[in-house]
């Protein structure tokens, strides 16, 4: 073997070994598994000012430690500037949106409203943190960012747990539908809207049997801060098999100085009954004074009596098109229709032409028995298991007005009372 040969046979055995060598380093180094540099947040906003703030709001957080990426999908996108906002509000088919922010810009705008931000991070497989990450995006194109809001079904609380429901195959479901939580929808809205009085008597008005069932914790992570607790119970199988809790840790990202939500809701019954015997006897008080001649009392007894039926009508005829027409399913079946009804809206008009037209006046006094009478049955039906919808604060502030409207009607309209004046 010539000199030529020997190092033609070293250099190839150099190049095996350097080879091998490499192959070792190489298979020495683990092969990164797709979806182990993602780190999955559930984001919990509290209650801020605006109405629409009261409940709260949720995000999935997505960390993406390989591109040194934070964005945070939101699901709680609407836009009072759309031409039919009013018309989709009015019909109960709002139309809201999603997309994915960068996440330290959307949690500067809740440090800026002052609001709490707390952040759970997800025990979820790789495989499941790119599930989550995918079906946000998928849901985040042009063509799925719109969705039909239901303010208790499908909303920016319900729409990222059925994601992480999802990839977790049910199982957030599974442990938590069959246990109930002796709250309503109506409790938790009352609760909430509370130290708002005028929204808090809309929602006691407008809501029907519908929002007084016994909710599950499944049904209750309508409600952000409930989604939060609830998940905290959670448990999910690891690849071992055992159990371990779905949320690893908590993170407080803002605190704010707002004092802690309600635990109940208030009962305002005492309060709405004082408000309506106080218009009743306002209404007691103007019918003696115009009996003893004062002019300008009957003039104001005519007002105030055509101006609550036209109010009260106006309401009860929005509640009998919001239960037929609309879709909103939670204001139908509603009791207070007895309490504040359509007919209230013609003996309003009614009324002042009772005064100088005899003909009407039968008919005045037969829509006012029919309104009290329908508010009395209301305030009785209250005993039967199927019609006691807890609208105790309705009636309170409904029945003694109409009561003391038909007595009013019938002493200054009736013939036999005209005669027994004379």
């Amino acid at each position: 073997m010539n000199f030529r040969n020997c190092l033609l046979i070293g250099a190839l055995f150099s190049s095996a070994n350097a080879s091998v060598a490499t192959a070792q380093n190489f298979s020495a180094t683990p092969t990164p598994i797709p979806g182990e540099e993602l780190t999955v947040y559930l984001m919990t906003m509290g209650p801020g000012d605006a109405i629409f703030e009261k409940f709260g709001h949720t995000a999935i957080w997505i960390h993406d430690a390989a591109r040194q990426r934070d964005v945070a999908y939101n699901w709680g996108l609407f836009d009072f500037n759309d031409k039919d906002f009013i018309a989709r509000l009015a019909r109960g088919r709002m139309r809201y949106s999603m997309a994915g922010f960068e996440m330290r810009a959307m949690l500067q705008l809740y440090i800026d409203q002052k609001r709490s931000v707390w952040a759970q991070e997800l025990n979820l497989s790789p495989q499941q943190r790119l599930q989550v990450q995918s079906l946000a995006e998928i849901n985040a194109l042009p063509e799925n960012r719109y969705y039909t809001y239901d303010y208790y079904l499908n909303n920016c609380s319900t729409l990222p747990r059925d994601i992480i429901d999802k990839v977790l195959t049910g199982g957030i479901k599974a442990q938590t539908d069959s246990v109930f939580t002796n709250t309503t929808f109506r409790s938790h809205t009352l609760r909430l809207l509370a130290d708002d009085k005028l929204a808090y008597t809309g929602a006691e008005f407008s809501l029907g049997h519908a929002a007084d069932v016994n909710l599950t914790q499944w049904q209750e992570m309508f409600l952000p801060l409930k989604l939060r607790d609830h998940l905290r119970k959670v448990s999910v199988s690891v690849k071992s098999g055992r159990a371990e809790p779905l949320v690893v840790r908590e993170l407080d990202l803002a605190a704010s100085s707002r004092p802690a939500d309600r635990v109940t809701a208030p009962n305002y019954a005492v309060g709405f009954a004082i408000f309506g015997f106080g218009i009743a006897t306002l209404f007691i008080l103007l019918l003696w004074l115009s009996v003893t001649g004062l002019r300008t009392t009957k003039t104001l007894l005519r007002f105030t009596a055509s101006l609550w039926c036209v109010v009260a009508g106006l309401a009860g005829l929005a509640l009998i098109l919001a239960w037929t027409v609309t879709n909103h399913v939670f204001m139908r079946g509603n009791e207070n229709i007895l309490q504040l009804n359509p007919l209230l809206l013609l003996l309003g008009v009614l009324i002042p032409f009772a005064f100088k037209v005899v003909r009407v006046r039968r008919t005045v006094m037969g829509l006012a028995f029919t309104c009290a009478g329908l508010s009395v049955l209301g305030f009785f039906l209250q005993v039967l298991p199927a019609l006691d919808q807890p609208n105790g604060e309705i009636i309170g502030l409904a029945m003694p007005v109409q009561v003391a409207l038909a007595f009013v009607c019938w002493f200054l309209f009736s013939e036999r009372m005209k005669r027994a004046r004379l």
